[in-house]
């Protein structure tokens, strides 16, 4: 029983760490927001796109 939840835990947590969530506006150096502009996570291959007011929800 107590591997099974040992297992269960390191299972969750591997999996918590990929559910994380990207959420703001992406600006240029003059504070003007870039509408549809990539953003991807170094060395994880995910990424997305702003919408056309610069917002990321993903």
């Amino acid at each position: 029983m107590i591997k099974f939840f040992l297992v269960f835990l390191l299972l969750s947590s591997f999996f918590s760490a990929y559910s994380q969530k990207v959420k703001g506006i992406i600006t240029d150096g003059e504070g003007n927001p870039l509408p549809y502009a990539s953003v991807f996570v170094k060395n994880t291959g995910k990424g997305t796109n702003a919408n056309s007011e610069g917002k990321v929800f993903s």
